[in-house]
């Protein structure tokens, strides 16, 4: 449920983003979409937001006032900020937004570039935040007396702080972004050819906004003809549909006010409310382009924290996370009993994950084990 879920946001957000206003309803949302799909960069407010929810539960749970409360945060939770895009320029992006959910809001910094020379960066505005959630979470001080105040508006080196960044994998997810950008060109091309097919009658107006329904059969086909150029499985697709009684998208926009809003309304099958855990859900996407322009600015070099000083904020907890001999006793029995089961994937991932736990002795005989 949950990768269907999955795979259903990010086939709305798609249109969402992709769509926007000309002559017939119909031709004006085919006009702007072949406008925006020329566009190489871009400023867009944005917003994602649970409009309304029916969370599944048992007569227990309605009646329990922390279940209620629950309820109505996670009907508050919602992602506000701007995007920034320049696809010419070395693929160069910036989002800056606030994640509200839970009573707190947390702002989240990034921008980076993927061209010859990927950089990524983020804002460490954020770590006190993290920090503090961590803590409660653990009822363990993680912050140890870190002075945030020092690290506004500085930002850490994502690429250069990863020692263990194979370059080489680095190169291919650089290749892998620019095959993903040729075959977003082609999805745009297909959806726009789709829209025209569709029944000009389907399309409506109302004062300035633009509207259209997609029936379950259309999006069911429009999920199909894109997935053509990703990866998708089509079973994942059809078993999306099976999996609820109620599936409605919905696409609004204001030509006038450049907005976009994309309200998906759901309800799974009675047999799926355990697994969705809500009878009903309605998720609202909206987008404005503020500007045709994208002023992406990465950080000065001083205001890039060293490693060094990465250490000095964030010391290495490396110590604190050793497992005991008996811990490591039983890790070693299990993956000699199961390493014949564990793909090359999985092996690097334990590898991986050990490292922070074990010495280097420990971790040399475990990585002999897993290699055997």
């Amino acid at each position: 449920m949950k990768k269907t879920l999955g795979t259903l946001a990010g086939a709305a957000l798609a249109l969402f983003i992709l769509t926007s206003c000309g002559k017939s309803p119909q031709d004006e949302f085919v006009n702007y979409m072949e406008s925006q799909s020329k566009l190489t960069q871009g400023t867009y407010d944005f917003k994602v937001s649970i409009k309304d929810l029916e969370m599944a539960s048992t007569p227990d749970q309605a009646a329990n006032p922390i279940s209620s409360m629950l309820n109505t945060q996670l009907k508050d939770m919602s992602l506000t900020g701007t995007m920034k895009a320049d696809t010419k320029k070395d693929n160069a992006f910036a989002v800056d937004m606030k994640v509200n959910a839970l009573g707190m809001e947390i702002p989240f910094n990034m921008m980076g570039s993927f061209g010859k020379e990927p950089k990524m960066y983020f804002a460490t505005d954020m770590m006190e935040y993290i920090m503090g959630i961590a803590s409660s979470m653990t009822g363990t001080d993680l912050s140890q007396g870190t002075d945030y105040s020092k690290l506004k508006g500085k930002y850490i080196d994502v690429f250069a702080m990863d020692e263990a960044m194979d370059q080489a994998e680095l190169a291919k997810a650089v290749k892998e972004m620019e095959t993903a950008q040729k075959n977003q060109e082609k999805m745009n091309k297909k959806y726009i050819e789709f829209i025209k097919g569709l029944d000009k009658k389907s399309f409506t107006k109302k004062d300035d906004v633009i509207s259209h329904t997609f029936t379950e059969e259309e999006f069911k086909q429009l999920i199909k003809t894109l997935s053509e150029e990703t990866d998708t499985d089509t079973k994942d697709l059809e078993a999306l549909f099976k999996d609820f009684d109620k599936l409605d998208v919905k696409l609004s926009v204001n030509p006038k006010t450049d907005k976009t809003s994309a309200t998906i309304t759901m309800a799974p099958k009675a047999t799926e409310l355990e697994a969705a855990g809500f009878k009903s859900m309605k998720l609202l996407f909206e987008t404005t382009m503020t500007d045709k322009k994208a002023d992406i600015v990465l950080p000065k070099k001083e205001n890039i924290l060293t490693k060094e000083e990465m250490e000095t904020f964030f010391p290495d907890t490396n110590a604190e996370t050793a497992i005991t001999p008996e811990e490591y006793k039983e890790l070693k029995d299990t993956l000699v009993e199961y390493k014949d089961s564990l793909d090359d994937d999985t092996k690097k991932e334990l590898l991986e994950t050990y490292k922070v736990a074990l010495t280097e002795e420990q971790y040399k005989e475990i990585e002999a084990i897993l290699k055997k």
